[in-house]
């Protein structure tokens, strides 16, 4: 069933979506690095939940600039203990 939602959620998100995150969370992304993530969480987001996170973290810290890399990790640590339990 959780599965499903998140599936589902990930689905119907929009690179405007993530902008609206990015910037809610003083992270600031051009339009290269918006494209990146996007892709990143459209296509590997099972592996993001459930898997070995850090390569795709070694990837990310070579395609968008450190002040957002730095961000980024931290809210994904923040979310990733909040909801743990969910997942």
């Amino acid at each position: 069933m959780k599965d499903k939602l998140i599936k589902n959620y990930i689905s119907k998100i929009t690179k405007t979506d993530i902008l609206e995150f990015a910037k809610k969370n003083d992270i600031n992304l051009n339009d290269n690095e918006l494209e990146y993530i996007y892709n990143i969480i459209k296509n590997q987001y099972q592996e993001i939940l459930y898997g070995d996170f850090n390569n795709i973290f070694k990837n990310l810290k070579n395609n968008i600039n450190n002040d957002s890399y730095q961000k980024i990790v931290k809210l994904f640590f923040i979310y990733k203990e909040k909801y743990q339990s969910f997942l």
